[in-house]
């Protein structure tokens, strides 16, 4: 990742973060919720458009093939579980901490050491939403301290670190500001949701001219209309007394989620080698 890529990598995550803090403070319960749910379903509309190749070369390959179709049928029956909720939490979790750590062409140590910090700052956070795991907190704490410190090991000694990785700080950043922020797994979610959002931001030069300026019409179009869509359905649910069709609603989002994550273990090239091994994608 080059200097602009870096620094732009922390602005928007910093610009993520704050949005997503912000956003927690304002809105609270269902209506928190509902706007996850209308960035969740944008994020997975545009992510679908933007995965078309990966998944064509992905169904060319029995194993990958195999998990998409597996992925389809469970991904509904999943959803409608009483534990759909913690499950897609943890889920996402490994989703979270694999795309941050991938995301940049670092050696495989730094993107490994940085994939446990984001885990342990992701427990550290949402423990409140992991009352089956009692010590989440602590052992968030112990993971990111742990993280850390073999990050600085693996770092130590190269030049320009700081402009290199810069957007370090965002996870131990995350967890200070959750001290006085009381937050959950939503909170997170939507920083992943406005992160990915901004992508061709991070990775200058991905797209160019037209293409550029119809990514970022397009982009903002579709989360509007998605972010319409379910607060519409919210509002229909408070004024008829029907939540039915919210519920609906809600019941496919988790399905949609557990699809998302499984496919982009399948098609995305940020993924550790293991995964693509394991997945049939290499």
């Amino acid at each position: 990742m080059n200097v602009v890529a870096s620094w732009n990598r922390l602005i928007i995550s910093v610009f993520a973060m704050l949005i997503s803090f912000a956003l927690a403070e304002v809105l609270t319960g269902y209506i928190l919720s509902t706007a996850v749910f209308g960035l969740g379903y944008a994020h997975y509309a545009l992510g679908l458009k933007y995965s078309r190749r990966g998944v064509t070369n992905a169904w060319q390959q029995p194993v990958a093939k195999g998990l998409i179709l597996l992925a389809l049928v469970g991904s509904v029956l999943l959803a409608g579980q009483t534990w759909a909720t913690p499950g897609i939490i943890v889920y996402f979790g490994v989703h979270h901490a694999i795309s941050e750590a991938y995301f940049a062409q670092e050696s495989a140590q730094v993107r490994s050491a940085h994939g446990v910090v984001v885990v342990g700052t992701y427990l550290a956070i949402i423990f409140r939403n992991l009352s089956f795991f009692p010590f989440a907190q602590q052992a968030g704490w112990v993971i990111t301290a742990v993280g850390i410190a073999a990050l600085l090991y693996y770092v130590k000694g190269q030049k320009g670190i700081l402009n290199r990785f810069p957007w370090l700080v965002i996870g131990p950043a995350f967890l200070l500001l959750s001290h006085w922020v009381t937050v959950d797994w939503r909170v997170l979610t939507l920083f992943h949701f406005i992160f990915w959002g901004a992508l061709p931001a991070l990775r200058p030069g991905m797209i160019k001219g037209m293409a550029l300026r119809k990514y970022w019409t397009e982009t903002a179009l579709v989360n509007a209309l998605s972010l319409v869509a379910v607060f519409a359905l919210y509002y229909y649910g408070l004024t008829t007394q029907n939540g039915l069709p919210y519920m609906a609603m809600m019941k496919l989002f988790f399905a949609w989620s557990y699809l998302h994550i499984t496919w982009s273990f399948v098609v995305s090239g940020a993924n550790p080698p293991w995964i693509k091994r394991l997945v049939g994608a290499t």
